[in-house]
């Protein structure tokens, strides 16, 4: 099965860093406007994996408070949030829009990525805490983010950063900034940093994009069975089914889509249900 998405050209928040041209003048890097995902819903108890799509994209200028923000757009119909970067462009920071109001993150001014960090560096940046549930899953509060590591590659930084908790113990969570590009899970930090969606769904960057030119792709886990060809992709679970194609129907039903063929009726990832 392959998903066909329209590509919207969005305008472009400003380059976030720096690099050499030719004759050595600074010149800023593409920077993403439009970033494609995969929602992957935690199945529970008799119930069948869950996948959805997702789309953001920066438009227009908001003004909040003492700060002008480029809105960030989920789906061309909802302002999860702003984007704003320093005037040198090595810092960005988010406004996070949807969260709970109760949310020590939520309806402020928070750093997201500082690429003048190095490696030791401790960084008091976006993490949302609170919508992992760490006290379920560690019982430990958490710190600043860590810098791990830091390379340049393709003329962009990459910032790798770590969660520890108050004793040093860690680190629990990992993520990597990519200058002008993101992370793996679009801007927010950790898979489980998905605005408006709830806890038990993650979210995975597909590909990010200025305008219709693609400038990253990540990769998916194996497990999903999930080929990444962005803007479009498929299961290749579905590619052991054999059958006649005239005989399939695609349907969707709460929300799932299943494949009716004549040897059976399957999920998206290939497991026979009926």
């Amino acid at each position: 099965m392959k998903k066909v998405f329209t590509l919207i050209v969005c305008m472009t928040f400003a380059a976030i860093g720096f690099a050499q041209d030719s004759t050595g003048v600074l010149t800023p890097p593409v920077c993403a406007d439009t970033w494609f995902g995969l929602i992957y819903k935690v199945p529970s108890m008799f119930e069948s994996e869950q996948f959805e799509d997702i789309k953001y994209s920066l438009t227009s200028d908001t003004i909040i408070g003492d700060h002008t923000y480029r809105k960030l757009m989920q789906n061309d119909t909802i302002c999860v949030g702003g984007l704003r970067q320093t005037e040198n462009g090595m810092k960005v920071y988010y406004y996070d829009m949807v969260a709970p109001s109760n949310y020590p993150f939520s309806h402020m001014d928070c750093l997201l990525f500082d690429f003048t960090a190095n490696v030791g560096d401790t960084i008091d940046a976006y993490f949302r805490e609170e919508d992992i549930h760490s006290d379920v899953i560690h019982g430990e509060d958490f710190v600043a983010w860590v810098v791990l590591d830091k390379d340049t590659i393709d003329g962009r930084t990459h910032i790798k950063v770590g969660k520890y908790d108050t004793y040093g113990q860690g680190p629990y969570y990992e993520t990597t900034w990519i200058q002008g590009i993101g992370t793996c899970n679009v801007i927010w930090p950790d898979e489980y940093g998905l605005p408006g969606k709830g806890w038990i769904n993650v979210l995975y960057t597909l590909c990010a994009l200025h305008g219709d030119e693609e400038l990253y792709s990540y990769n998916l886990p194996e497990f999903f069975r999930i080929e990444n060809n962005c803007t479009e992709w498929h299961f290749t679970g579905l590619d052991d089914i054999q059958a006649d194609d005239s005989n399939i129907r695609k349907f969707l039903r709460d929300g799932q889509l299943f494949i009716e063929t004549s040897l059976g009726t399957f999920n998206a990832t290939g497991q026979q249900i009926e």
